[in-house]
């Protein structure tokens, strides 16, 4: 889960980039699965050097 201020801020950079005002809600979901995601890249990349290590 992310904190508060990190979704407000997810929100900023929404409305700079795109124009787009998102609810905190629609943010909050958003922002957590993009962390989500680049979390299961880490994981993956992670799992890939140690595979090459063995």
């Amino acid at each position: 889960m992310i904190a508060k201020e990190h979704v407000e801020e997810f929100k900023k950079i929404v409305v700079e980039e795109y124009g787009c005002d998102l609810s905190y809600e629609k943010a909050e979901i958003i922002a957590n699965g993009l962390v989500d995601y680049f979390d299961l890249l880490a994981k993956t990349y992670h799992q890939s050097k140690i595979k090459k290590i063995i």
